[in-house]
């Protein structure tokens, strides 16, 4: 090679993506795991109705979104981008009558140990009252006590 040759330099980690495929491959072990559990005239998906699907003889539907991190990020705090992309998925899902909400059980699923008081609240409500608690709740995080959304770091979300 010549001295006055250019060497094109290539960031590697630019076009490697072991979390896009960890991701895959979390979807297909859960997708086993709920075709081990699930019930005579069940039904379980991959990226059909969600993450993985499960369609119940009695019509039912469980669409499970799975959550997955390598590094210390958080998919469920409070601003991940990623839970409220899912949460806007499901809404967006039930109004176009892809899921009956009646008929559905949303599920989050992680493969770390992480945290965020949103979903903490959610997940703990058992009843309806406590449901409307939590969405209250997350509503306080965007919005001010007049209804206004809040500032977020250096953006404002929309809508």
């Amino acid at each position: 090679m010549d001295k006055g040759e250019v060497i094109k330099k290539t960031n590697i980690e630019k076009t490697h993506v072991p979390d896009k495929v960890y991701a895959f491959m979390i979807q297909s072990h859960h997708m086993l795991y709920e075709l081990l559990n699930c019930k005579d005239g069940d039904s379980v998906s991959v990226e059909v109705f969600d993450d993985v699907g499960v369609e119940h003889e009695d019509g039912s539907k469980d669409a499970i979104q799975l959550k997955s991190a390598l590094s210390n990020r958080n998919p469920v705090s409070n601003k991940a981008a990623d839970l409220w992309k899912t949460m806007y998925n499901w809404l967006i899902s039930v109004e176009a009558g892809v899921f009956d909400p009646g008929k559905v059980k949303f599920i989050l699923f992680l493969n770390v140990n992480k945290q965020g008081t949103i979903v903490n609240g959610f997940h703990l409500a058992e009843r309806y009252d406590e449901a409307v608690l939590a969405w209250k709740n997350a509503r306080r995080e965007f919005y001010d006590e007049k209804g206004i959304l809040k500032v977020i770091g250096e953006a404002m979300l929309t809508t």
